[in-house]
């Protein structure tokens, strides 16, 4: 049929490949393939993208990623109908293919970001995340687009020749970025870290960031990453990490370092009854390790004592309020 729609002329081989419903099944490899094409020629890329879930595993590697790249960056001529589980599904296969670099694969996680960043996902934004955590001039590339130079002349410099829209939805995308990154640099499959690896990256990024005036963000986002190490593991405390935040010794690095580390105990949930026994149990846990720290590592002692005196803040105020329920029952 398709030769025979070829055959005819072009208004009607416009009307029909604008307009079908495609259903590719019960044909043959290269024709999926040149079908895929015709939904890509007349820009039905949503349509592409239903069509490749349902024979993945015989579409070609650049057309799976062309199918991605054109649905990311060009106006489509039917409904955007972006699904979620179908996106992440082509990239879960793009990750078993031998055939694909990595800058293909780093091109198109930016592009869909905002998605693999998403409450839910399977599939995160792993290619990045690696070279976040292996290459500091990309590092701080990202950093360059969420955060401004005290130098305005620099800044102006730097965002010359990009629209004000370009530069907001490079902000949005590198702060998505930042925000999902979990990947500590240096760190190996087993969860230990390699200490040269890691070193070496803070300096090269420390280095960069002073030559573009944004050191301080610099070693704020570098606490972040380093209070993301999982502690519920045997290889916790790794003392690369510390021995990290002893060297730099800056405000910003202790600030949210302390920070990143509270917020990553998330809310609470307590009986009526229990009072302050969560907040005296992690209390125990910082004063333990100030006192195990506090000769090696002084400065990072001296964080886990602010988090010991803050979570000592809270106990009174909740037994108080066990108290007074106690009293109502």
């Amino acid at each position: 049929m398709w030769d025979f729609i070829a055959s005819l002329n072009e208004e009607i081989e416009n009307e029909y490949w604008e307009n079908v419903n495609p259903n590719f099944y019960g044909v043959s490899e290269s024709e999926i393939t040149f079908g895929i094409n015709k939904l890509l020629k007349y820009k039905r890329f949503f349509s592409a993208i239903d069509v490749s879930n349902h024979f993945i595993d015989e579409i070609p590697s650049n057309l799976l990623s062309e199918i991605l790249f054109k649905a990311g960056t060009e106006e489509a001529n039917e409904a955007p109908r972006f699904k979620g589980y179908e996106i992440e599904r082509i990239f879960e296969e793009l990750d078993k293919r031998k055939d694909i670099d990595k800058s293909t694969l780093i091109k198109l996680e930016w592009l869909f970001l905002p998605l693999l960043d998403s409450y839910g996902t399977r599939r995160n934004p792993k290619v990045l995340e690696e070279e976040l955590a292996n290459n500091p001039d990309f590092f701080i590339e990202i950093l360059k687009w969420v955060y401004l130079p005290k130098d305005r002349a620099l800044l102006e410099k730097e965002r010359e020749g990009f629209s004000d829209n370009l530069n907001l939805n490079r902000a949005k995308q590198a702060y998505h970025l930042l925000h999902s990154w979990k990947k500590i640099p240096g760190m190996k499959e087993d969860k230990s870290i390699d200490t040269t690896t890691l070193q070496e990256w803070v300096l090269k990024v420390r280095q960069l960031a002073k030559a573009v005036d944004r050191l301080e963000v610099a070693d704020s986002e570098i606490g972040k990453i380093l209070a993301q190490y999982p502690e519920n593991i045997p290889e916790w405390p790794q003392e690369a990490i510390f021995q990290a935040i002893e060297e730099i010794n800056t405000r910003s690095i202790k600030s949210v370092y302390s920070t990143a580390m509270f917020k990553k105990r998330g809310s609470t949930t307590r009986g009526p009854y229990d009072g302050g026994n969560i907040e005296r149990a992690k209390a125990r846990y910082f004063e333990k390790l100030e006192t195990d720290f506090q000769y090696k590592y002084p400065n990072v002692a001296e964080i886990f004592k602010h988090m010991k005196q803050r979570y000592l803040e809270d106990p009174k105020r909740e037994d108080e309020e066990a108290q007074r329920n106690k009293l109502e029952y």
